[in-house]
């Protein structure tokens, strides 16, 4: 925090935007992010994320709790992520059952592939499972008057199933109740298998990706040494052909030089010798 700002957000904007979220009604956070995102200039994420930070730090940070309190600014952190609406539709959708979607799956569908908000879901749902029985069994018989699936509610690991309202448990009920159980350990042997799956999957990707990006150095590598070896090749010709000609050029003052000396031609031999070392000379330079 610094002067009068709070993550880079000054208190008034902090304000309008909590404002907006408690006077959102039946709209979602979600929409609430996004509107403010039009009004403020910002990124629907950005937006989404400061939010949810400002949240965590009025919990757990004293300072800021106070600051934001003496502006006027304060917040119900249990009640405020979620309406009543919106915790009644989470509710719904995820114990709807009629598509065999995982808890995890429904909340995901949910975030729209947001991670941390799907996580966030997740605990609203087990959280409402836990401390408002009443309006699950309110959302259970909604569905179940729709004829719609619902799913199994679990408390301690433990799948509580519907009370038998009969006196006497006939052999129809057994027969159910172990179908049902059959069911409820296929479905959960599918999902591990479905994390396993995408745990592998997520690996064989970025072993990939990884082999891609060496494959790539790699051929970057041969082209530079391809280049290098043309290169070489052109100035092992070039040498070749410059021995080559001082081959035939010694070759020839050799053959100048026995002939002058053995025609005791001493006078032009001694001429010939100064003319090589002036033209040596001469090359030298």
């Amino acid at each position: 925090m610094r002067g009068n700002k709070i993550l880079g957000w000054s208190i008034q904007n902090i304000k309008d935007l909590i404002a907006m979220a408690k006077g959102r009604g039946e709209s979602s956070l979600l929409d609430v992010f996004n509107k403010y995102a039009l009004i403020s200039g910002r990124k629907p994420y950005s937006v989404r994320n400061f939010y949810y930070k400002l949240c965590e730090l009025y919990e757990n940070n004293a300072e800021i709790r106070q600051v934001l309190n003496n502006n006027g600014i304060k917040l119900n952190v249990d009640s405020f992520h979620f309406s009543n609406a919106e915790t009644e539709r989470l509710m719904r959708a995820v114990l709807d059952n009629t598509d065999r979607k995982s808890v995890r799956q429904k909340c995901l569908e949910l975030a729209n592939g947001d991670m941390k908000l799907m996580i966030r879901y997740q605990n609203k749902y087990r959280n409402t499972l836990k401390n408002d029985a009443e309006l699950v069994e309110k959302v259970i018989a909604s569905l179940n008057s729709q004829d719609k699936s619902t799913r199994l509610i679990k408390k301690n690991n433990i799948s509580v199933m519907p009370v038998l309202r009969e006196k006497e448990v006939s052999n129809k009920d057994i027969e159910a109740l172990f179908w049902g159980l059959v069911r409820l350990v296929k479905k959960s042997a599918e999902e591990d298998i479905d994390a396993t799956l995408r745990r592998e999957a997520e690996f064989a990707n970025t072993a990939l990706q990884n082999s891609l990006i060496d494959l790539r150095r790699k051929e970057v590598l041969i082209n530079e040494l391809r280049e290098q070896n043309v290169e070489l090749k052109n100035k092992l010709k070039r040498i070749e052909s410059a021995l080559e000609r001082s081959q035939e050029q010694m070759i020839g003052h050799m053959a100048t030089i026995s002939s002058l000396a053995n025609g005791s031609k001493i006078d032009e031999l001694k001429k010939f010798l100064e003319t090589l070392g002036i033209a040596e000379k001469f090359v030298n330079n």
